[in-house]
This record gives structure tokens, C-alpha cells and sequence, in this order.
């Protein structure tokens, strides 16, 4: 039956945009603006007199840049059609061709005659608002916005890990392939320099590219100057370029709306449809990391299911935020090494627009095919963690039955495929064998730490690291002369917190940073155990303490914790700012736990300060996070930062005003002045000052009254108690961006370098 072109979808216009150079911030655009911009130029593309008030549906791509209330609402509004149906998309590299498809299909139904699938990013202003500590003045944020955390996007063990970013994740992935694909470090280097020069040469000819540069295969993959070790064994060359402005919009409507417009089959391409599919959400929780059915599955059936096969497509875009990606894909496709495997010229020298980057390459691909280069074309774009995927088929001629979506049935499909998927262990010691792995690069480009996925003999999977505790496996691991994957080892328990992977278990072990010991049957003594550097808060104590905060949490036998520091001279100092400046800093910051895995953890049981010594800073805002304060006559409490060009962003701003008199707190918070035990008993900082050898005592006499209550009633009363002090997610939103902005600043690396040379700062307010 021949096909009714009222229910044709075609795409008739496309454009992108992209703003490179910015020589003041004032000119920087906002992803807004960028919308309202190529929307327009793709209208003009598309001829027939279309305008922005004939669009009656807009599906936006998430954006990054900024944190609208409703960005498909604004633009509506802006386009000057207001009574459009909108679509903000949801987070993914996938997304634009699921848009796409569900644009093609309302089309198809006779819901919408003329749509736009859209998204734009402007990454790179607002980087460089940030380097010059301003917020940028654009429209309509969400005040209910927060920063987003690891957790929010991978479990909480993948997290505690180091596997947060793709670029922590992808890496397990591509060592993996290697190995499975029987492949030495060269073969596999070589693929990847070879899919990343090609795709180069694409983007050298496309205009919309951000870098626009060829480079040769070894160049892509060897490590230099500009082309910096990430993760082992992804150079920066070979992983996205988020830092761009760029945006991209396609203009769809009915062959016959096209028709009755006058626009000329010359510029139509048809969109025949496609599938989606997903993996498990956890990656941990995936079967191996050297296959993805979800990917096989939604490009077989999407050619499959339109009559194709892979030689009849002589047009591809394929995902390539990281080579293992379109590795992949190509295998599935049976495509040769040196096939093109884009049209716009991938996430790395076209350029990374967060989740837009498949909107890109759907308008490469209606150019490529207006001019002559191909009339049949699959899009494949990848989301998450290799966890999404959606394909599409774009050609010049109508396509043989209508659009065709096809996700639930498939999704069954890909679930038969996983074989079974190993237990995962939090707590494991023994021997295992490694499954995959990646090293982690610091900024001068030496291998900096490492995380281990193994199997033990029983076949569970146990997640480990590798650390500066052994050096000699972090270079082999990253050396390429032998392959990692299924070679035997150990894994132990380290004292940092962390389970560690070695080929043997070590002889002696340093003190741990954090210790827990019970006293009696319901209080837990929790102490800060690094007395030369006064308790100071790194990376591992941040960690090990958020362990043991849950420790705590899940023990129905500890009704009460006490959190002091070692010995008399320190409580806590706050962070260890010798690492402040460095690519470690935000290590002390665990999660939604916040600063030293503790400050915000919501935590279900009371928690008593015991505070010898100096508490300055982060020393006093863990004090303030605890529920009751003891102190010894030596105590000394403040927050200097606005001293070093910092602010007390982990709880001091806020909680210190709700806790002593107003006045109290704002000198002490504007003058960074420090306080005696004596005038923080005075002002309710403390609930009691002893003699500094009589603090623990003190404290768990103080933690006895409260064990010998009714557990679950004390519960119930310091959730409810806490939550009538805190409220505090917009606030500690609110300081994460302030603090931000006091990081950009050159007075705060004035304060670190005063602090570290032991002078006074030469403070310029800028």
C-alpha cells in the first residue's frame, strides 16, 4: 500500500552554531540564546518561508551549562510560539536520536506538523566565567538547583572507587576488549590512533567543528606537551572535548506540509526510525565489561527491522566519546578498520557538547546525503556508562513501511543475552584474579592511582585500588609490555580504607588515618589519627571516616559515636592545605557527606565532639556537625578563612549562626578571629569544658546518658531536631558555587602561597 505523505516525516532544515572566540564575557552566549539562534539559521535552511510560530512541538537535548527551570518553555516562548508542546530530554549522548525518532513518530501519528529537535552547550563561557569568579547573568535558573554528585549518577561503592566520571569507567571497558580480543597494547593503540585520526580528517572538513584539525594516528594516541596522559590508556586526544560552545537544530515536518511549502525534494531526508535498549544502571553490577548486548542488540534490529543490512548503509555516526565505543560498534557492524565511522567528526575534534553530540551528527548526515556522499545512514549514539543506546535511520528515499520504534520487546532481548553477573563484595581479603582495571593520571602526567576490578576463585567480584602504596603495580599497569587482565594477585585490606590489589600481601601496613574501637556495648570512639599533621583532613581521612559513619548507622548495638583527634595538640586543623591546591583537593569532599565524609551525612544517630587542642576551620565546622560538644580547657575554636582567601563552605556559614549569638557569628566569621573553650562555653559552642586529660571521659560520660535512653526514641528526636537547625541543601549548594568562585580568584592562590611560605598575604580583592 503506498505510504500516505501526511505521515511521512521528513527533516527539511538543519543547522549548527558554534561561538569559539569571546573577547570579553559580556559577549559569552548562553545556551538559551544559542537555541534562539540556530533555530533561526535551520528555518532559513529549510526554505518555504517557515517560521519560529509554525513550530508546534520543541524537544530540547539536557544541556550542562546552565540549570534552567524550563529551557524547552523559554524557547517556546522566545521562538514566538508559546502554545508549542515542549520536551526538556533526558541525560544521555543517546538522547538526541531518541528525540529524533519520537519526533519522526508524532509526526507519522498527525500529533505535530512541524517539530525541532534541538540542544546547544555553552561549556566553555561558563568556564571562563568561573576562572574569572563571576556567576554568569543568564536567565532563568532553577533556585532549587544543586551541584551535581557521583552518587546521583553511579553506586556508592563504584564512587568510594575512584569510578565516578566516564573517564574513570570507559577505560574498564576498553582494557577489557584488549583482552578479549586477543590484542597486544600496540594492536589496540594502533585502533584507536586510526579511528581517531579519520575522524579528525571529518572534522577538519566540517566547518561546525570546534578544533577543526587533522592529526596522525600516532600523534592521537602518543602521550606529549598538549596531549596529556587522562586514564590509562586514553591520551587527551582520544576522549571528548566538552570545554565548547557549540548547538545544533533539525527542522522536521510531513512530505506533504514540505510539499505544500515548496521545498524541493533535493533538501528532504527521511527518517525511517529506530531502537533503544539499555544495560544495568550499576556498571558493577554488568556481567563482563568486554561486551554490551544493549549496543549489539539496538543495531542489528534497527537494521533488522527496516529491511537492512550492514552493506546496504554507506553513510555512519557512531558514538565516540572513548574508542572502545565505536571499537565496539564497528565489530557489531562488521565494518573494516578503515571505514569513516562519522560524518561530523566526533567528540573530540568536532568537539564533546555534553549530551548534543548525536544532534550534530544527524545534521552532518542530512548534508553529507544532500550532497551526493550517501543516501542511506545509521546513527548509533551511546549514554552514561556504555549503559544507553539508540540508533536511527536517516535516507534519501521514503522509507519502505512507516516509522518503526521498537524498545520494550528489544529490551527482554538484551536481558537474555547477559550471562550471569558475579556477587559483588564490599569487604573481601584473598586471592583474585584481575577482570579489568584503569590508572588514573595526575597533571604532569605520571600514574597516580589505580582501581582493580578482579574475580576471587569463587568467580565474585571484588572492586580494589592501586595507590602510592605499590608504585611498582601502578607502572606495570600502565607499562603495555604485559597484559594485567587475568593475571593473578592479592587483594587486603589496607589502612587508608581502601581494599588494595597486589601481587602479595604486604608485610607492614602504616597506621590507619581513622580508627574505630568500641567502648562498652553502645558507644563507638571514632578518632582523627594523623597527630603530626594535627588531624588535618585528606583524602583518605574523608573516606575512611564516611566508612565508618555508615558503620555506625548499620551496628544496631551503637546508640551514640564520639569523634575526637589524637593526641592533645590538635582536634582537628581542618584541611590538609598542603594538598589544597593540588589535583587531589576535592578528595576531601565524599558525596552528599560533603566534607570530610561527615559535615552533611545524614546521619541517624547522636554524634559528640570531644575537642582537644586547635579546632580551626574544618576542625570547628566538624564540631558544629556533631549533636553535642565537649571541650578541653586548651580548645581553641575559629574559622580563619577568609584569612587564606577561603570561606567556610562546609557547614561553618550557616550552622554557626544558628548556633551562637548572631553578632558572635559574624565576627567570627568576618574577622576569621579564633575563640578560647572558656568563650565558646560561653557563647552554648560547647556543652562543657573539663581539663584536656578529662575530654574523653568527659565525653563518654556524656555519650552513657545518652546510651541509657531509649534508642529509638533518641533517634527519632535528633532527626527531628537536626531537621529543624539544618535545611541546609540550598545552602550548601549556595556555598559550593561561592566557593567556587573564591578558588577562581588570584588572592586565593596569594593565601595558599603565604600560608605554605609562613608570611603575611598581600591581598589585591581580585
Amino acid at each position: 500500500m503506498k505510504s500516505n505523505p501526511e505521515r511521512i516525516p521528513v527533516i527539511v532544515g538543519v543547522a549548527d552554531i558554534k561561538q569559539r572566540s569571546i573577547e570579553k564575557l559580556s559577549d559569552a552566549l548562553e545556551p538559551l540564546d544559542l537555541l534562539v539562534q540556530v533555530i533561526s539559521e535551520a528555518l532559513i535552511d529549510a526554505g518555504g518561508g517557515l517560521r519560529g510560530a509554525d513550530i508546534d512541538a520543541f524537544r530540547v537535548v539536557r544541556q550542562l551549562s546552565w540549570s534552567y527551570r524550563d529551557l524547552a518553555g523559554n524557547l517556546s516562548q522566545r521562538m514566538g510560539s508559546p502554545l508549542a508542546r515542549t520536551f526538556n530530554g533526558p541525560v544521555g549522548g543517546e538522547s538526541p536520536l531518541r528525540l529524533l525518532v519520537d519526533a519522526a513518530s508524532d509526526i507519522a501519528a498527525g500529533r505535530h506538523r512541524v517539530s525541532v529537535v534541538c540542544g546547544a552547550e555553552a561549556l566553555r563561557s561558563r568556564a571562563l566565567y568561573g576562572a574569572a569568579g563571576i556567576s554568569p547573568p543568564w536567565s532563568d535558573l532553577d533556585p532549587q538547583a544543586r551541584l551535581p554528585e557521583a552518587e546521583d549518577f553511579v553506586s556508592e561503592l563504584a564512587a568510594r572507587y575512584g569510578l565516578a566520571m566516564p573517564v574513570d569507567v570507559y577505560p574498564l571497558y576498553e582494557n577489557a576488549l584488549r583482552a578479549h580480543w586477543g590484542q597486544s597494547f600496540e594492536e589496540s593503540q594502533h585502533e584507536s590512533g586510526q579511528i581517531g585520526s579519520a575522524m579528525s580528517r571529518v572534522a577538519a572538513a566540517n566547518p561546525a567543528s570546534w578544533s577543526g584539525k587533522h592529526m596522525e594516528a600516532a600523534a592521537v594516541v602518543t602521550p606529549s606537551v598538549d596531549n596529556r596522559s587522562v586514564c590509562f590508556p586514553y591520551q587527551k586526544f582520544m576522549v571528548a572535548n566538552l570545554a565548547v560552545n557549540q548547538g545544533a537544530a533539525v527542522v522536521m515536518t510531513s512530505l506533504a506540509h514540505a510539499r505544500e511549502l515548496g521545498i524541493s525534494d533535493d533538501q528532504l531526508v527521511y527518517v525511517w526510525g529506530g531502537a533503544g535498549a539499555h544495560e544495568p544502571k550499576d556498571f558493577l553490577a554488568r556481567d563482563r565489561f568486554d561486551h554490551a548486548p544493549g549496543m549489539a542488540a539496538v543495531l542489528r534490529h534497527t537494521l533488522a527491522r527496516h529491511g537492512l543490512s550492514s552493506t546496504d548503509v554507506n553513510l555512519h555516526e557512531l558514538y565516540s566519546c572513548f574508542p572502545c565505543v565505536p571499537k565496539m560498534a564497528r565489530r557489531i557492524l562488521n565494518l573494516s578498520a578503515d571505514a569513516v565511522l562519522t560524518q561530523a567528526g566526533g567528540l573530540t575534534f568536532f568537539g564533546g557538547p555534553g549530551n548534543n553530540y548525536m544532534t550534530h551528527g544527524v545534521t552532518a548526515m542530512v548534508r553529507a546525503m544532500r550532497a551526493g556522499a550517501g543516501d542511506c545512514g545509521l546513527l548509533y549514539g551511546n549514554g552514561e556508562y556504555v549503559t544507553k543506546h539508540h540508533a536511527a535511520i536517516l535516507a534519501r528515499t521514503p522509507p519502505p513501511i512507516g516509522v518503526r520504534v521498537c524498545n520494550d520487546d528489544l529490551q527482554a532481548e538484551v536481558e537474555r543475552e547477559y550471562g550471569p553477573v558475579p556477587l559483588l563484595l564490599d569487604e573481601y581479603v584473598g586471592p583474585a584474579k584481575i577482570e579489568t582495571f584503569q590508572v588514573a593520571f595526575d597533571p604532569k602526567g605520571q600514574p597516580d592511582r589505580g582501581t582493580v576490578i578482579a574475580r576471587t576463585p569463587e568467580g565474585q567480584r571484588v572492586v580494589a585500588r592501586v595507590t602510592e602504596a605499590e608504585p611498582e603495580i601502578l607502572a606495570w599497569l600502565v607499562s603495555g609490555s604485559d597484559e594485567p587482565v587475568g593475571r593473578n594477585g592479592v587483594v587486603y585490606a589496607h589502612t587508608d580504607g581502601w581494599l588494595h590489589f597486589a601481587f602479595a600481601q604486604p608485610k607492614v601496613l602504616p597506621e590507619p588515618v581513622v580508627t574505630f574501637e568500641m567502648h562498652g556495648e553502645h558507644v563507638a570512639v571514632i578518632t582523627l589519627n594523623r597527630e603530626k599533621q594535627r588531624n588535618a583532613i585528606n583524602g583518605d581521612v574523608a573516606r575512611l571516616l564516611a566508612q565508618y559513619v555508615d558503620r555506625v548507622d548499620r551496628d544496631p548495638a551503637i546508640r551514640v559515636a564520639i569523634l575526637t583527634g589524637a593526641g592533645s595538640a590538635a582536634f582537628c586543623a581542618g584541611a590538609d592545605l598542603s594538598s589544597a591546591g593540588g589535583h587531589r583537593a576535592n578528595e576531601v569532599v565524599v558525596g552528599r557527606k560533603h566534607f570530610a565524609g561527615f559535615v552533611n551525612a545524614k546521619r541517624l544517630k547522636p554524634w559528640i565532639a570531644a575537642v582537644r587542642g586547635l579546632a580551626l576551620g574544618g576542625g570547628t565546622e566538624l564540631a558544629l556537625a556533631c549533636d553535642l560538644v565537649v571541650a578541653g580547657q586548651s580548645a581553641t575554636f575559629g574559622l580563619p578563612e577568609v584569612q587564606r582567601s577561603l570561606i567556610a563552605a562546609a557547614g561553618g556559614l550557616y550552622r554557626l549562626p544558628r548556633t551562637v549569638p548572631q553578632r558572635a557569628a559574624m565576627e567570627l566569621i568576618l574577622t576569621g578571629d579564633c575563640i578560647s573553650a572558656a568563650r565558646a562555653l560561653e557563647l552554648y559552642l560547647v556543652n562543657q569544658v573539663v581539663a584536656d586529660d578529662g575530654v574523653l571521659d568527659a565525653a563518654l560520660a556524656m555519650a552513657s546518658r545518652v546510651a541509657a535512653a531509649a534508642p529509638k526514641a533518641v533517634q527519632e528526636s535528633v532527626l527531628i531536631a537536626r531537621r529543624s537547625l539544618e535545611q541546609d541543601d540550598q545552602l550548601l549548594v549556595d556555598g559550593g558555587v561561592a566557593i567556587g568562585r573564591v578558588l577562581a580568584t588570584e588572592d586565593f592562590r596569594e593565601g595558599m602561597a603565604a600560608f605554605m611560605q609562613k608570611r603575611k598575604p598581600v591581598w589585591k580583592g581580585k
